[in-house]
């Protein structure tokens, strides 16, 4: 069961490599579930600018209709103090909010 931890609450993270994520909640939770997992963690990515948006590979993307946006290598995700708490077909969602920056 993943949980995102109290250091990365307080500090966030780095993703290494290319970080893929979708605008269709339905999308990511199926994903996220997909192990089987009574426990899983979303993060919903909030940009406060264009230019630390991920750029949308949809129309390149095997399936489209997901709505597939990504992200460099080396993105930082910087957490706010918002968090949800979704329970959805059994499976309980801890949602983190973050916003993305990009290294310079």
């Amino acid at each position: 069961d993943m949980r995102a931890s109290s250091r990365f609450l307080a500090m966030g993270g780095t993703e290494f490599a290319c970080c893929s994520t979708t605008s269709r909640l339905e999308v990511a939770a199926r994903y996220a579930s997909a192990a089987g997992k009574q426990r899983a963690l979303l993060f919903r990515l909030k940009s406060s600018t264009f230019m630390n948006m991920g750029v949308d590979i949809s129309e390149f993307s095997a399936f489209p209709h997901e709505k597939e946006y990504l992200y460099p290598p080396l993105t930082y995700m910087h957490p706010s103090s918002v968090t949800h708490r979704l329970v959805r077909n059994g499976v309980t969602y801890d949602i983190v909010e973050v916003e993305p920056s990009f290294p310079s």
